[in-house]
Parts: C-alpha cells; sequence; structure tokens
C-alpha cells in the first residue's frame, strides 16, 4: 500500500513528546512548567487520536487488498462488513465516488446522447454541463450542483476516474498529458496514445509498455479501464450507457442486456466473465467494455472517533495485475 502523505512521521513527532513530558512532569506540578506539561500532554492525546484514525485507514485499505475477487468489487466484498461494524471505536463511511460518467472527461457528444439528455433533465443537460466545463476542470460537487439537480448528479455523474484515451474528450487528453510532459513530448505523445487506442485490438498491455517507454509519469493516469463499475452503478445510468451510440452503431438489444445484467447483480457479485457472456451475443462491443468494467477505481473513505474527529480520504486504486492503493487526498472533519 502507498501513501502520499506521511505517517512515519507521526512516530517520531510521538516520542519526543512522550519524552518531554515525562521530563517536565518529574521536574515540577506547579508554575508554567506544569501548565506546559499539561498543555504537551493534551498535545499528545490530539495526536494519538489522530494517530487511532490513520490506522482505521490503514484497517480499510488492508480490507480492500484482501478482497477474494480483486478483479470485482462490489457490495458482497467484506469490506462491507468491517464498514457496517466499525473498529476499535471507529466508525466508518465507505463511498464509490468513481462510478459514473466523469464530468471532466467524458466526450462532449456523450453528453448529447439522446438516452442521457431524455433520462436526465430534457436537452438542457448537454448544455448546462457545457457551461460547466467551460470553466475549467470540475473539483467539487458544489459546482456542479449550480448547473444541474443534486439527483441527476448522483444517478449519472462522478467528478473522479482514470484517462481513458478511447473515452476522454481528446482536448482534455492532450492536456492533461502536455501537464505531465516537459517541451514537445506531451503533443507526440498524446499524438501516439490517440492513435494507438483508437484501434480496437490495443490492450491495456500494450498501453502500458508504451508509456512505461516513453513516458513513465503518465502510469497509472492515462489507461484503458473501464469508467463505470456495474456492480455499484445506477440502472438508470447503465440503461443510458447500454443506449448510447458509438460511430453511429447501437446494441442490437440493449433493453435486454440491461435487465439480465440487474438479474446478475441479485444473484451476487458480477465478475469480468459474467460481463463477457452478458455482451456475448451483441457485435460490437469493444466500446461498451471502455465505459462498463466491475471494478472501482477511486473510494471516499470518511473514518470517525468517538470524539466525532473525522478524517475524510480519497482512495485511488492502481491499475495492474496485483492490487494496490494510494490516498490521494486527506481532510480533517469535526462531526457534530
Amino acid at each position: 500500500m502507498s501513501k502520499n502523505f506521511a505517517t512515519d512521521g507521526y512516530a517520531t513527532v510521538y516520542a519526543l513528546i512522550t519524552i518531554g513530558v515525562l521530563s517536565i512532569v518529574g521536574a515540577a506540578f506547579t508554575g508554567p512548567e506544569y501548565i506546559m506539561g499539561r498543555q504537551l500532554i493534551s498535545l499528545k492525546n490530539e495526536i494519538a487520536k489522530e494517530t487511532e484514525l490513520y490506522d482505521a485507514v490503514s484497517v480499510i485499505v488492508n480490507a480492500l487488498l484482501s478482497d477474494p475477487t480483486p478483479e470485482a468489487d462490489s457490495p458482497s466484498d467484506p469490506v462491507w462488513d468491517l464498514v457496517d461494524k466499525g473498529w476499535a471505536g471507529v466508525s466508518f463511511t465507505l463511498e464509490d465516488v468513481s462510478t459514473g460518467l466523469n464530468l471532466n472527461t467524458i466526450p462532449t457528444d456523450k453528453l448529447k446522447e439522446p438516452s442521457l439528455t431524455m433520462a436526465a433533465s430534457g436537452g438542457s443537460l448537454a448544455a448546462s454541463l457545457e457551461k460547466l466545463r467551460d470553466n475549467g476542470p470540475v473539483r467539487r460537487t458544489e459546482q456542479v450542483l449550480e448547473y444541474i439537480p443534486e439527483e441527476i448528479y448522483q444517478t449519472y455523474f462522478s467528478l473522479y476516474g482514470l484517462l481513458n484515451p478511447r473515452i476522454c474528450e481528446t482536448d482534455v487528453l492532450k492536456s492533461a498529458i502536455s501537464a505531465r510532459l516537459e517541451g514537445d513530448a506531451g503533443a507526440v505523445v498524446a499524438s501516439d496514445v490517440l492513435a494507438m487506442c483508437r484501434r480496437p485490438e490495443t490492450r491495456q498491455t500494450d498501453l502500458s509498455a508504451y508509456l512505461a517507454n516513453m513516458a513513465p509519469r503518465l502510469q497509472p493516469i492515462v489507461s484503458l479501464q473501464p469508467m463505470i463499475n456495474v456492480n455499484f452503478a445506477e440502472r438508470e445510468l447503465l440503461k443510458a450507457v447500454l443506449e448510447f451510440r458509438y460511430w453511429g452503431r447501437k446494441l442490437n438489444n440493449p433493453g435486454k442486456v440491461l435487465g439480465d445484467l440487474m438479474f446478475e447483480r441479485l444473484a451476487g457479485e458480477v465478475l469480468p466473465l459474467d460481463l463477457e457472456r452478458l455482451l456475448a451475443s451483441e457485435q460490437n462491443v469493444n466500446w461498451v467494455k471502455d465505459f462498463l468494467g466491475t471494478q472501482t477505481w477511486f473510494w471516499r473513505l470518511r473514518v470517525t472517533n468517538e470524539d466525532n474527529l473525522g478524517l475524510e480520504v480519497y482512495i485511488a486504486r492502481l491499475p495492474g495485475k496485483k492490487a494496490s492503493y494510494q490516498i490521494i487526498e486527506r481532510r480533517w472533519v469535526e462531526n457534530e
């Protein structure tokens, strides 16, 4: 497991504070030294509580890593038992935040798909979202809710996801690549990646091999992983995506695929082989597999102790054969 914030330093700080407290308490129980001792004890307790919450985050990440079916994430995974029960006086809230059409990357033409605009909020949806995206990357839910109703956002969209070149707005992909590479390399790599990924036969292994050689910094950001986990997606979202047109073509019987998929979910976790089987009767379904998969790429986790101190973190799953996770955002939350 990898973290983008340091916890090792906490052990050192904790040890230093403990030594300091013991020295002061041993020297005096009155006067300025006593006051300082109480302050340090308070700080020690505060750090202990924060450390407890970081430990709780690790417990959840370890539960995700121990999933017996790492190729799929679903409500039947063992991590949810832990979320329900809590741990050592800490409560958990865990949410898939990447299952949805990523508002920062989804091509504009997909926002205009009849199956989406009619289901969501009529013809005004695409225009509203284009105005939203004109202001640059969307980072907060509050920004979205200025343009579309919360129910529509929660059902169909997300703000987190990987950059899949096949279903990413071209300008967004080029900008993201150029921002991470120096000089003219960004334009060259973006052009190569787009050309490569337009070929249906290109697989993730092909893209990974190219990026490893030309632009290691783009891994795992640029990936051919599906955007939506069918195990957590709302029915309305799955229906809209299955009715999308791709290069002017649609699935022959999207209603049957949807019905079979929802039945499969009732029976248990949908695995990659299950999804392949459900789409087997359709032709030209490669594009569907760019949208629909069985894994969650970004989680939001909130851990709260008995004093209502909370820590909220966003956890990214790194694409690869072996499951690994990285914490990409964190913030402290004072709960009421």
